[in-house]
């Protein structure tokens, strides 16, 4: 009877890995050896004759180096921000656990180096498992879990030293500290963060009772509410401390205005190293309003007043954003994606079906490498016809109060 082959890659790894550790021993055997000598041949074979059963046990295994670097290349995920392994990952983790002393610790090490959370049981569970604690670089939390303050310190104290990558979805309000508390502590090892409100919508100032973020370099920030920068001039000045080396902002505008576009511009501007801004929209390009809308009719006739120059409108002061964010060095391109390019639902069943897709591409690591339309890179052609409006520079776009 032929034994058919395991069907996922991850089995047929384990299986490999179990026969290459696991020693061969072949019982029954009587083979030839010096002191014996060969056995005449007959034509029928007599009835077998009770002796001495000899055991021979032939191990056959690779160097533990390799099959450790086998382990290790089987635990890389799809995405190298994603915060869960695969179910077939997953298994293949947990019997390897059980093969061998080394290879268990290095399984071991894999299994816990990503964790999320799915229910406040399961969470109090890992504060108990010390060997989780040193190890453990992503660590993300689902939408429901009711966490407390006093939580948020225990993952702190034992996750803080090692953490890089952090998914709050929903428990935005435990992690961000009250300006009576402190500063909150962990936040200098950090190199991605994602939040994704739960119910209420949080205004890009409440970072300003956060610790700086010295290594970030993922930033998303579902439905952030972005005041006027004039407002807010001194947070805004703080932003180049706060993320000195952030690389990727992935945000949602949902409305667009000159002032919030400004505000927008204002932000980019103060990043430093930001190369990577995508916006991210649940409803498609076609649908949503790209320029200013009609004037009102007048009831009197207006007054007379000195000729001005028309304000341009705002797929212009898109365009003149993503231009100056292109010739600024280091160069920042401005991404906007439609999401249903990449899954989400259309219409109205889009809009429920944004967040959870949002958060699905977190998850998956997959946030961090969408592509879409790019701001002032226009077709060779567009440019030719010269019919676009007038040209703003970045500066003027900083001025605009309307």
């Amino acid at each position: 009877m032929s034994i058919a082959p395991p069907s996922s890659p991850s089995a047929c790894i384990l299986a490999f890995v179990n026969s290459l550790l696991a020693p061969r021993c072949y019982h029954q055997l009587d083979l030839p050896t010096m002191s014996t000598p060969p056995k005449p041949l007959e034509r029928f074979s007599p009835a077998p004759q009770p002796r001495r059963v000899q055991a021979y046990a032939i191990r056959r295994c690779l160097p533990l180096e390799l099959v450790l670097d086998i382990v290790d290349s089987l635990s890389l995920p799809t995405h190298a921000s994603c915060y869960t392994h695969s179910p077939e990952v997953l298994q293949t983790l947990l019997s390897l656990c059980l093969v061998s002393r080394a290879v268990s610790s290095v399984a071991f090490r894999h299994l816990y180096s990503r964790i999320f959370f799915t229910s406040l049981p399961q969470l109090r569970a890992f504060f108990d498992h010390p060997r989780t604690h040193r190890i453990t670089r992503s660590l993300g939390f689902s939408a429901g879990i009711p966490i407390s303050s006093i939580d948020v310190k225990h993952i702190w104290a034992l996750y803080g030293h090692s953490l890089q990558q952090l998914n709050l979805e929903g428990q935005i309000q435990w992690f961000t500290p009250s300006p009576k508390a402190g500063p909150l502590p962990g936040t200098e090892r950090l190199q991605e963060l994602a939040l994704i409100p739960g119910g209420q919508r949080y205004p890009l100032e409440i970072f300003s009772t956060w610790t700086d973020f010295p290594q970030l370099k993922r930033l998303a920030f579902m439905h952030a509410v972005l005041h006027d920068h004039g407002d807010n001039a001194s947070y805004y000045s703080r932003l180049p401390q706060l993320f000195p080396e952030l690389e990727t902002l992935v945000i949602t505008l949902p409305a667009r205005s000159r002032r919030q576009l400004a505000s927008f511009a204002h932000l980019l501007a103060c990043l430093p190293k930001l190369r990577k801004a995508i916006l991210i929209e649940p409803c498609p390009l076609s649908t949503r309003r790209l320029s200013s809308p009609p004037p009102s009719p007048l009831l009197s006739p207006p007054s007379p007043r000195l000729p001005t120059t028309p304000l341009p409108s705002i797929s212009e002061l898109e365009s003149a954003i993503g231009k100056s964010l292109l010739a600024r060095s280091p160069a920042c391109r401005v991404v906007e994606v439609n999401a249903a390019a990449y899954g989400c639902a259309l219409g109205t069943e889009g809009k429920r079906a944004f967040k959870p897709w949002f958060a699905d591409m977190v998850r998956e690591g997959r946030i961090w490498e969408l592509e879409g339309r790019v701001w002032g890179e226009e077709e060779e052609e567009e440019e030719e016809d010269g019919q676009g409006g007038a040209e703003v520079l970045l500066g003027d776009v900083l001025k605009l109060e309307q």
